[in-house]
């Protein structure tokens, strides 16, 4: 995507990240629509408002919102809630990385890019993959992301992972959830999704709808520059948007505590509606299977095993709605919903099975890619940094993702079973319209038989009230009424071959003069 209009050059003397990702543009094309971006400080399709007000300009371009966890040996980890672009620049100044240090990051920014990217020498295409929405995007917003082969996924620091977040779309002023649509708006990443729109989705009194959106987690790990020990995690979240979370949202997969445990630990899991709050609430009481004793503050997996754990539990909320809609979809194709006619609930089934049809295998894809390269890209990393290759940590996991893959199989099965039902009972619905078109046709032709002879014979009689004095005009009647009603029939019947047949009785008669000429030319 490129800009739709110039933009004035940026003062890049305090930007080195920003200046050497133009340098690496001309070589390394994808890196374009990062420079862009920076440029702006958000989508480039923004940049026809933001050019009219400098200060929502500033604004967007110094937004920051940084969780920053500082672990160490034997202690309890450092929380700091970073929000503005100068306090992370000093955040940055003062860390040493020794021996954990994790950023989670919500939206993205210029300051927080050049910020996080100059400080640890981050692969640019880190943050260019963070605000790339292709699952939605157009054929011209491809033109700068292409596919990469499976060796340069291999070595690098970073993977993605994306998925789809289930929640209620709450428009402004309307239930108990109530925030702005601007949070949409004014968020610097955009993110597609479909909101469901059918009747049985939409809550009358709280007047939500279900939405399904595209959301995606990018996740570095790298060493401190300043000193060879040091770990350093960042991960980039999706803004927080105007919803809330479906069913109360996701399960608390922390086991149950004894009875004579306090609870403090296990009531983490709290209502939020931003996909940033529920990575820190589990990075904040992770491991959550271990006792304090044998808690190791220093573990690298921290840093990923959060954004997986609350990803997965997503993924499950997702399919159990999937298998729900399905059933509402088969009751539909029943007939069971009260006050519609059975072809206009068909028709409704129809439409929601072709909406869920080809988004089910867009997911799929989403959890197959999690499978083989996140998932192993995560294991190398952390494996390298501080675990064994052996660790067992991430076997509960990818069993876990396994699972969601089999169940979108048997939704997608499903799928295709429930699309030839309902081909077969439209089918059905029209052969029964043909069989009651059929029987009013039977009974026109029941009323020309009646009428018919009726109408000739009173034809006959208003002719003349003497018929004996019209004898001959019967006879001649007659003679050519009975030729052409027997020529008519023959037509009805046979027409098509038979008259094929005269015609080329017809053709071959007319072509036989011209045949026997040219003969007598050749033989002269």
């Amino acid at each position: 995507m490129r800009l739709p209009c110039s933009l004035p050059p940026s003062n890049s003397k305090h930007l080195p990240y920003l200046r050497w990702i133009k340098n690496l543009s001309p070589s390394y094309r994808d890196l374009q629509y990062l420079a862009d971006w920076m440029e702006i400080g958000a989508v480039p399709g923004r940049w026809t408002v933001l050019s009219e007000n400098p200060t929502d300009r500033r604004k967007v371009s110094i937004k920051t919102e940084v969780t920053h966890i500082h672990y160490d040996t034997d202690m309890q980890p450092n929380w700091t809630s970073i929000k503005s672009a100068d306090d992370l620049r000093r955040r940055l100044e003062r860390a040493h990385g020794q021996p954990l240090d994790l950023y989670i990051v919500e939206d993205l920014s210029r300051m927080v890019i050049e910020g996080l990217g100059s400080r640890f020498g981050i692969d640019p295409y880190f943050f260019r993959e963070q605000l790339t929405d292709d699952a939605h995007s157009t054929l011209e917003e491809h033109e700068d992301t292409t596919p990469n082969l499976t060796a340069n996924h291999r070595r690098r620091s970073w993977f993605r992972i994306r998925n789809v977040r289930i929640q209620y779309h709450v428009p402004a002023g309307h239930g108990p959830w109530d925030f702005p649509m601007n949070h949409i708006t004014n968020s610097n990443i955009e993110r597609s999704g479909f909101c469901e729109t059918e009747e049985q989705l939409y809550h009358e009194q709280l007047r939500m709808h279900v939405s399904l959106d595209v959301s995606r987690t990018t996740v570095w790990i790298g060493q401190e520059r300043q000193g060879p020990d040091g770990v350093v995690g960042i991960v980039l979240v999706d803004p927080r948007g105007c919803e809330s979370p479906l069913w109360s949202g996701r399960a608390n997969w922390l086991p149950v505590p004894d009875f004579r445990d306090k609870l403090s630990r296990t009531l983490w899991l709290r209502k939020t509606v931003s996909w940033y709050d529920d990575i820190c609430q589990a990075t904040a009481h992770y491991p959550w299977f271990k006792s304090s004793a044998a808690i190791d503050t220093t573990d690298p997996c921290v840093i990923v095993l959060p954004a997986f754990y609350t990803i997965c539990a997503e993924w499950l909320l997702v399919c159990k709605y999937a298998e729900l809609r399905l059933r509402m979809i088969n009751r539909l194709l029943e007939g069971g919903a009260t006050g519609e006619d059975y072809e206009t609930q068909i028709s409704r089934g129809l439409r929601g099975l072709r909406s869920w049809h080809d988004r089910v295998g867009d997911w799929k894809k989403m959890v197959q890619e999690t499978l083989d390269q996140a998932l192993p890209t995560a294991v190398r990393l952390t494996s390298t940094a501080a675990c064994s290759p052996t660790d067992d940590k991430f076997e509960d996991i990818v069993y876990d993702f396994n699972r969601v893959l089999r169940s979108l199989d048997e939704v997608q099965h499903r799928l295709d079973q429930l699309e030839q039902r309902a081909g077969a009972q439209m089918q059905l619905l029209a052969a029964r319209d043909s069989l009651a078109e059929s029987h009013n046709l039977a009974r026109l032709t029941w009323l020309a038989t009646i009428f018919v002879p009726l109408t000739f014979i009173s034809g006959l009689f208003s002719m003349t009230d003497d018929l004996r004095s019209i004898r001959g005009t019967f006879k001649i009647y007659f003679i050519v009424a009975i030729p052409v009603a027997m020529l008519l029939t023959v037509s009805v019947r046979w027409g098509s071959s038979a008259f094929r047949h005269v015609t080329q009785c017809i053709l071959a008669l007319c072509t036989r003069p011209k045949l026997k000429i040219i003969k007598r030319e050749f033989a002269r």
